[in-house]
């Protein structure tokens, strides 16, 4: 009877190895540095999502490629992948992807990747694109590839050889989770499910302002001395809370520093749960963000006041001609003017917000007066153009008041309903609806608005980013090319400093219902 403990012995590694196979995995499809691995022949053998966006491929076509295939120059491996025995340190070079049209500059980084004695086993490569591609499928060994050893004829397993061998697999894919972990640009922190700090890579060190002895084995509730690590606790306590996977989020460290964190749920086999927070630094993007709104303000400031002189000079023509031809030049003229109008009084709300001139007046306010206000706001363009029909379903019955600030919040049903109106056919209609939610307790009741559209709707890929500054679908920007994009942004922005909820429903080429949720004042 042979003897069933080696036999179990390559099975628990078997199935180690596949636990940490999957965890690469899940790891590397959300470092948001694009990487990949390469052999002592230059050869290609694993690369990451963001990897294969830069590129513009596959990653199963990526996966077999030499290096110097991505390249528009003839002599990559040099600097990057010659001589790695006297290399210590990260090497860089300046390199351009290949294109279908042109070129895409990159800053290549190279680090050699060794095993536990020292042998070279290849290299890993990590791109600072200049500009963001599509994305595609990433390509990963599975556990599933590495046979079971079957006992022989007489039933025995050369246990020595097989171990060994799965042992040093263990030991390569530890080491090339390490050689990510340790040289990506994006801080990396283990949070155990008692908020412990079990791991933080020297990128998250540098962007804490500590050191390992400072944070390693310590819970984040008793790292009271650092904002960032005080954000992360409160961002983990509300994502278990809540129960989700996956959160990201915007944080701001004092006046200067701007981070997208995300935070991963990943299960253990104890059914405990382990969260990796990844710190992402968003600092550049905010700077230049910031610098096109300044300029973006500017001309807004200047364009105001002409504008709107040409468009009452338009609306008084429009009262005036009888000849049509003249009224649909007219018409036009109006149109794009309004238009300029919306963008420029966009661009001056997000300018508020940002610099927080934007002071709110909270006090007990009729909803319904406010969507009256917006609504007839938006008619007054229907004297001169064709827009479809908005239809206010008023409640019968008297409803209670919101706690609000009546300007902000007229902004925040002005653009839902511009863009309503601007993706809906003008033979369609818009229709806006009031209701009373009851929640626990008649404090925490509500009062939900909902404006629905028959337009264009939003396409399914786009959605998490609809609120974004300065983002527009891509079939929003085939139908209406005017657009800057930060309406939505503004009005989601308003809606939480309401204490509120924003959120939609869509189906591409039917419509979109937005829905918007505030508060009851507490005096009603």
């Amino acid at each position: 009877m042979p003897d069933p403990k080696p036999q179990q012995r390559i099975n628990k590694l078997h199935s180690q190895l596949s636990d940490l196979e999957s965890y690469v995995a899940d790891l590397e499809g959300f470092i948001s540095d694009p990487v990949c691995l390469v052999g002592t022949n230059h050869i290609i053998t694993d690369v990451n999502q963001s990897f294969a966006e830069v590129v513009d491929q596959d990653q199963s076509d990526i996966v077999g490629q030499t290096l110097g295939e991505l390249f528009a120059e003839t002599d990559v491996p040099r600097g990057l992948l010659d001589k790695p025995e006297s290399v210590t340190k990260t090497r860089k070079r300046k390199l351009h992807l290949k294109d279908d049209i042109d070129t895409l500059p990159v800053t290549v980084r190279s680090q050699p990747w060794r095993d536990s004695t020292d042998n070279l086993r290849g290299f890993l490569i990590r791109l600072t694109p200049s500009s963001e591609a599509s994305g595609s499928e990433r390509k990963t060994e599975t556990a599933s590839d590495i046979p079971v050893p079957e006992p022989d004829a007489d039933g025995q397993i050369n246990t020595i050889t097989d171990t060994k061998a799965l042992l040093d697999h263990v030991k390569e894919q530890q080491m090339r989770t390490q050689s990510v972990i340790y040289n990506i640009a994006d801080g990396l922190l283990f949070v155990n499910p008692d908020q412990t700090i079990e791991m933080a890579n020297p990128s998250a060190l540098n962007m804490l302002g500590m050191q390992s002895g400072d944070i390693l084995g310590k819970k984040l509730a008793d790292l009271h001395n650092n904002k960032l690590l005080e954000h992360l606790h409160q961002m983990i306590k509300e994502a278990d809370e809540a129960d989700e996977e996956v959160e990201r989020k915007e944080m701001t460290i004092g006046t200067e520093t701007y981070f997208q964190v995300t935070t991963v749920h990943v299960g253990k086999d104890d059914g405990t749960a382990q969260r990796i927070i990844i710190l992402h630094d968003i600092t550049e993007k905010r700077k230049i963000e910031e610098m096109k709104l300044e300029f973006a303000s500017v001309a807004a400031h200047q364009m105001r006041t002409p504008l709107s002189s040409i468009r009452w000079s338009f609306e008084i023509l429009s009262k005036k001609l009888e000849n049509e031809e003249l009224m649909q030049a007219v018409q036009r003229g109006y149109k794009s003017t309004q238009q300029v109008l919306e963008v420029v009084d966009e661009l001056l709300n997000v300018d508020r917000l940002e610099e927080g001139q934007s002071g709110y007046s909270f006090e007990p306010i009729d909803i319904v007066s406010v969507l009256t206000d917006a609504i007839d706001s938006e008619k007054e363009s229907q004297r001169v153009i064709d827009q479809p029909e908005v239809n206010f379903d008023k409640p019968v019955d008297d409803i209670p008041k919101v706690r609000g600030d009546s300007t902000k919040l007229k902004i925040v049903f002005k653009n839902l309903l511009e863009n309503a109106l601007k993706y809906t056919d003008s033979d369609k209609q818009v229709n806006i609806h009031v209701n009373i939610k009851m929640t626990s307790g008649y404090g925490g009741d509500v009062i939900l608005v909902s404006v629905e559209d028959q337009g264009i709707g939003i396409p399914e890929d786009e959605r998490d980013k609809i609120f974004s500054k300065f983002y527009r679908a891509d079939n929003a920007t085939d139908t209406e090319t005017e657009g800057t994009g930060v309406g939505l942004f503004i009005t989601k922005q308003i809606v939480e400093a309401h204490k509120g909820k924003i959120w939609f429903e869509s189906k591409q080429g039917e419509g979109t219902t937005f829905y918007v949720q505030l508060p009851i004042a507490s005096d009603n």
